[in-house]
C-alpha cells in the first residue's frame, strides 16, 4: 500500500492521504486505523492520532501498542494525566510486554 510506502519516505501527509482514501474503500478494516494514528503522530497531528486510534479501539481489543501510543500522543499534547492513565493500563493489562516496562518507566518521571 502506498500509506507504508509514503511512511517510509517520511512523507505522512501523502501517507495520511493514502490512509484515507484506503479507510474510506474498506471503512471496517482495523488496520487502516491504527496505520492513520501513525502517520498523525509522525506528522506532529497528536490529537487526529488519538482520534484515529480510539476508532480503532472501537473495532477490536486494546494492544499494549495502542494503548502505550495513545499515551505518547496525549504527552505530546501535555495531557500528561491522560498520558499517565494510558500506560498505567498497559502496565496493568499487559505487564509482560516490553511497552509495559516502558510504561512504567515513563511512569516514574
Amino acid at each position: 500500500d502506498l500509506g507504508f510506502v509514503y511512511s517510509a519516505l517520511d512523507r505522512y501527509e501523502e501517507a495520511i492521504q493514502s490512509w484515507q482514501h484506503a479507510r474510506s474503500l474498506q471503512p471496517g478494516l482495523a488496520e487502516h486505523y491504527n496505520n492513520l494514528g501513525r502517520a498523525f503522530f509522525y506528522a506532529g497531528r497528536h490529537r487526529e492520532a488519538i482520534e484515529s486510534w480510539s476508532e480503532l479501539l472501537e473495532r477490536r481489543e486494546p494492544s499494549a501498542e495502542i494503548c502505550f501510543n495513545i499515551g505518547l500522543a496525549y504527552a505530546k499534547v501535555d495531557e500528561l494525566e491522560k498520558a499517565a492513565e494510558w500506560w498505567r493500563k498497559v502496565a496493568a493489562d499487559f505487564p509482560d510486554h516490553p511497552q509495559a516496562a516502558e510504561a512504567r518507566r515513563l511512569l516514574k518521571r
